[in-house]
C-alpha cells in the first residue's frame, strides 16, 4: 500500500528581498602541527550483551570473505593491526527516537554508509528495547535484516516486555557502500485484535549499537572521484577535511582555499564538515594542501609545474592517505586551479593530474549560492529529493520530510505568507479508510494543517463510482496553504504524515471491544 505526493510547489513570494547584512570578521583558524585524532567510538567495556541466536555463517561465504580481506591486506601492504571499530548508536545513524513498530506499521529502518575506501570485516549488532506483554511469544516476532539479508528475530516475553542487550554478529559480505537496516515487526495477540490498536507494538532502543570492523582498502587516485576519498556521500557522519597551508599565506591563497572549501561545503550538505588549518602534511590521512609550487611542503618534492595544476599523490607518511595539491606558478595560478574544482568539477579528468583550463565563471547575482532555494520562481519537490523520498508504504509510513534553504536575511513586504502548493493521492481500491485518514502538513516540527484523504466528489464523480461497481478510487488532491515568514528561517525541513486507518473489519468488530 503506498501513498504518494506527486507533485509539490513551494512558492516564495517574488517580491522577497535580501537584507544588508553587517560584515563579520573571519573566526580564527585552529593550527598545529599534527593533526587531533578523529574520532572513533570503540565497544565500551560496559555491560556484557546477550548472545542471541543468529543465522549460521556458510564457510564457503566465510572462506570467500576472508580471501577478500586477505588480499586487500596483502595489496595495501597492510595487517590486522591497523583494522579499526567503528561504534555507532542507531541515534547516531539517524534515529530520532525509539524505533517502534505497531499493526498497521510494521516496518521501521535506518539507512548507512560504510566508505568507499574501506573494507568491513566484522560486525556485531547490540539491541535492546521492550515489546508488548500483549504479544503471543509464538506468533509474534521482530525479523531484523541487512540489505534483505537475515541477521536475527527478537521474541516476546510477556512477564519481561524489557529486552536486552541481545548481540547478533553480521556476516561481513552483507555489507556494501549503501545499506538499510530494517525491524520488521509481525504481530500474533492474544484474541483477535485491530492492527491498528495500541496493544500490539515493538520498540527497539535508539542507543542500540552497530560495531563495524574495518581495514583500508589500497587508494584509487582519480580526480574524477572527487570528492572522495576526503568525503564519502553514503556517510553520514560530520566530515573533517584538513587544510595545509604555508606559513606565509596571503589573501591570494585563502581566497584559493576559500573555493575548495565552499565547493566541498556544498558536497557534505547536511552532514557539516570543518576545515583545519595546519602549515605541515598531517602523519596519518588525508589532506588538501594549496599553494605555489615553490612553497609547497619539502615533504612533497618539487614536482613539475607548467601552469595551474591539480594532483593527487599519496600521503609521504601514509601510503593509503591521499594529498591533493591544488597549486601552480604563482598565486593567480593557484586560483585558476581552485576554479577548477569549484567550477569545473564535471570535467575533472579519470587520472591522478590535471592542467587545468582558465575557467570563466558567470558574474553573481543575489542569494544565487546553490544550496538556497530561488525565490523568482515556484520550487517543484522533485528539485529538492528524490521521487523515493515522497512515497509512503504501509498504513502510516511515517514523517516524509522535505529540507530546504533560504537565504537567511529574506523578507517579504508587509510580511506576506509564503504559499505552498500541495498535490497528494491515497491508494486505490478498499484499501483504507478514507473518512477517517488524513494528511499532516509542518514545517520545522511545526503544525501547519490537515487533509482529509477522503476527497469531496462531485455528483457526477459520485454517478461513475456507483457505475463502476462501487470500487474505491483516489485521485489527485490539491490544497494551498500559507507558511508565515517567521517560521522560516534559513535551514528549513517541511514534514508531511500519513495518517490511515483500515477499513474495520465486521468479523472482527464482533470479536474485538
Amino acid at each position: 500500500m503506498k501513498m504518494v505526493s506527486l507533485i509539490a510547489l513551494l512558492v516564495f513570494a517574488t517580491g522577497a528581498q535580501a537584507a544588508p547584512v553587517a560584515s563579520k570578521a573571519p573566526a580564527p583558524q585552529p593550527t598545529g602541527d599534527n593533526l587531533p585524532p578523529l574520532p572513533v567510538a570503540a565497544p565500551t567495556p560496559a555491560a556484557r550483551p546477550t548472545s542471541a541466536a543468529a543465522p549460521a555463517v556458510d564457510p564457503a561465504a566465510a572462506s570467500a570473505v576472508n580471501t577478500i580481506v586477505d588480499n586487500a591486506e596483502n595489496a595495501a601492504g597492510i595487517g590486522s593491526d591497523v583494522a579499526t571499530v567503528h561504534t555507532y548508536s542507531l541515534r547516531e545513524l539517524g534515529a530520532q527516537s525509539a524505533l517502534t513498530m505497531r499493526g498497521a506499521a510494521p516496518l521501521q529502518g535506518l539507512q548507512f554508509g560504510i566508505p568507499a575506501d574501506q573494507l568491513v570485516t566484522s560486525a556485531r549488532l547490540v539491541v535492546s528495547g521492550a515489546m508488548s506483554p500483549n504479544l503471543q511469544p509464538d506468533s509474534s516476532a521482530v525479523t531484523i535484516t541487512l540489505n534483505e539479508q537475515y541477521i536475527g528475530t527478537l521474541r516476546p516475553n510477556p512477564s519481561h516486555p524489557a529486552f536486552g542487550p541481545l548481540s547478533f554478529d553480521i556476516n561481513p559480505i552483507f555489507f556494501v557502500s549503501g545499506n538499510r537496516l530494517n525491524f520488521n515487526f509481525a504481530a500474533g495477540s492474544k484474541g483477535c485484535a485491530d492492527p491498528s490498536n495500541g496493544l500490539q507494538w515493538a520498540s527497539v532502543s535508539e542507543h542500540s549499537e552497530l560495531q563495524i570492523t574495518t581495514i583500508p582498502l589500497p587508494p584509487h587516485r582519480e580526480l574524477s572521484r572527487l570528492p572522495q576519498p576526503f568525503f564519502d556521500k553514503n556517510v553520514r557522519q560530520k566530515t573533517v577535511i584538513p587544510f595545509v597551508l604555508a606559513q606565509t599565506f596571503d589573501p591570494e591563497v585563502l581566497k584559493a582555499s576559500g573555493i575548495l572549501a565552499s565547493w566541498f561545503g556544498q558536497q557534505t550538505d547536511f552532514r557539516g564538515v570543518n576545515f583545519p588549518v595546519f602549515s605541515t602534511i598531517p602523519q596519518t590521512g588525508n589532506a588538501v594542501v594549496v599553494g605555489v609550487a615553490d612553497e609547497l611542503p619539502s615533504a612533497l618534492g618539487r614536482p613539475a609545474i607548467n601552469g595551474p595544476t591539480l594532483m593527487e599523490v599519496a600521503n609521504p607518511s601514509d601510503p593509503n592517505g591521499t594529498i591533493l595539491l591544488v597549486t601552480g606558478r604563482d598565486r593567480d595560478e593557484v586560483i585558476a586551479a581552485s576554479k577548477g574544482i569549484g567550477f569545473g568539477s564535471s570535467a575533472l579528468p579519470v587520472a591522478a593530474r590535471m592542467d587545468v583550463a582558465p575557467i570563466d565563471v558567470a558574474s553573481r547575482v543575489p542569494n544565487d549560492a546553490p544550496s538556497f532555494i530561488p525565490t523568482n520562481r515556484p520550487v517543484r519537490f522533485g528539485e529538492l529529493v528524490p521521487v523515493s523520498a515522497l512515497q509512503g508504504e504501509g498504513y502510516t509510513p511515517g514523517v516524509l520530510s522535505v529540507p530546504f534553504r533560504t537565504s537567511p536575511d529574506l523578507y517579504t513586504w508587509r510580511d506576506r505568507p509564503y504559499k505552498l502548493n500541495v498535490r497528494f493521492r491515497a491508494p486505490d481500491g478498499p484499501i483504507i479508510d478514507l473518512e477517517r485518514s488524513h494528511l499532516d502538513v509542518g514545517i520545522n516540527n511545526t503544525y501547519l494543517q490537515s487533509y482529509s484523504l477522503h476527497e469531496k466528489s462531485s455528483m457526477v464523480d459520485q454517478l461513475f463510482q456507483r457505475i463502476s461497481g462501487g470500487n474505491q478510487t483516489s485521485s489527485v488532491q490539491q490544497h494551498t496553504l500559507t507558511i508565515p515568514p517567521w517560521m522560516v528561517f534559513g535551514q528549513d525541513q517541511l514534514q508531511f504524515y500519513f495518517d490511515a486507518a483500515p477499513l474495520t473489519r465486521p468479523e472482527l468488530d464482533s470479536h474485538v471491544g
